[in-house]
This record gives C-alpha cells, structure tokens and sequence, in this order.
C-alpha cells in the first residue's frame, strides 16, 4: 500500500509542471520589424518632393588648376528637377587666372568665364546628427559648354558631384559641391589639356516650394 502511495505521489509531481504550462495561454509571438521596410526618410512620399522644380544656387569656393593656378571660382546655377532623381540645367562660372603663373604672365586678360549645360542624377540619403535625422541628396553631375580663358574661347566640359542637406525650410537648401573643369589651355608655348578642380559652398533656393504632404 505504502509504494502504491509513493507511486501515484511521484506521479503527480511528475505531471503537475505539464499540467500547469497546458494550463497557461500560449503566449503571441513577437512581431519582428521588417527590416526591408523604407525609413521615411527615405521614402520619396515622406521627402522633399522635386517634380518640375526649380532650385537657383549662386556659389562661391577655390578653384585649383594646372595652368591658372590656386584661385577662385564664384557664379550660379538654375536647374529644373524633372523628377526626384533627374535634373538639366545650365552654370555659369567666374575666375581669374592665378598669380605667380605662366599664364598669368603671358595672358592678356585675366577674366575667365565658364558656361555649360548640365544633367544631374540624384541618390537620397540621410544622416544621424545625436537625434536629428538630416535629409540630404547625393548627386552626380555632368555638363558641356565653352569657356573664355585668355579672350578665346574653347570647348569646356564639367564631371563633379555633390550633397545637398535640407534645412528644414521647404525653399531652402545648402550645397556643397566638388567638380572636375576639362579645358584646353593655349598660351605661347603651351597647348594642352587641363583638368582643374573646385570645391565651392552654395545656397539652394527652391520654388516653387514642394514640401512633402506628410509628418514623419
């Protein structure tokens, strides 16, 4: 009688843990983020909006080049955002020739002015400033045009690029943009091919203003 006792004892303390987690609710599983979903920031519906718009830049930085030397570089851009990513426009650029240059020496005019036509392909990206979210856009630019260096002009072509950051103003922006200038460059004694580069700051102002319709 005593191990018939003990038996259905055991028994029970064996099938009480059963019981009790048979008793209990399965509990939901936990709904994992989708980590292929789109920040909002983002997401084009989320962004600032750039169908047919306008963004007119002045700028102004240095300007480093083979023949006219360590310089500067001011002037202005207009372009037409055909969609988010596509952009055509037109820039203007003014210099003057550097100092302590052979061309410098040998040119009769200073002056050099910059003109092309431009497309532009844009990326979005953002970045993490402490709890800021900072809109910005990645861009790629290419333009063809002439130049007027030394009173003659020449075919001119511009590969650069650059990172627009939003402010938070639906009108405005701020620019920073490095390019490469293909040019000849003839002077007596020289004829030659130069690639000269920028790095010029400029202020984004965009209109009509086409914020997005949505908070993030």
């Amino acid at each position: 009688m005593t191990r018939v006792l003990m038996g259905f004892v055991a028994c029970a303390i064996w099938a009480a843990p059963l019981a009790a987690a048979a008793a209990e609710p399965a509990s939901l599983p936990v709904a994992s983020p989708d980590i292929r979903a789109i920040p909002p920031i983002l997401d084009d519906a989320y962004r600032h909006r750039h169908h047919l718009q306008l963004e007119l830049v002045p700028f102004g930085g240095t300007y480093l080049g083979r023949s006219m030397g360590s310089t500067f570089l001011t002037g202005g851009r207009l372009w037409l955002h055909l969609d988010p990513a596509w952009a055509v426009g037109v820039q203007y650029g003014y210099s003057r020739v550097g100092g302590s240059t052979a061309l410098q020496a040998a040119a009769s005019e200073p002056d050099v002015h910059m003109l092309d036509a431009e497309t532009a392909l844009s990326n979005p990206v953002a970045m993490r400033l402490g709890s800021i979210l900072v809109e910005m856009d990645l861009y790629l630019t290419v333009g063809v045009g002439a130049i007027l260096l030394d009173r003659r002009w020449d075919a001119y072509g511009l590969v650069g690029g650059g990172v627009r950051f939003y402010t938070g103003l639906s009108w405005l922006a701020i620019r920073i943009d490095v390019d490469s200038h293909i040019h000849r460059t003839r002077f007596p004694g020289t004829n030659r091919i130069d690639v000269d580069l920028s790095l010029a700051l400029g202020v984004s102002f965009l209109f009509p203003t086409n914020p997005s319709p949505y908070e993030r």
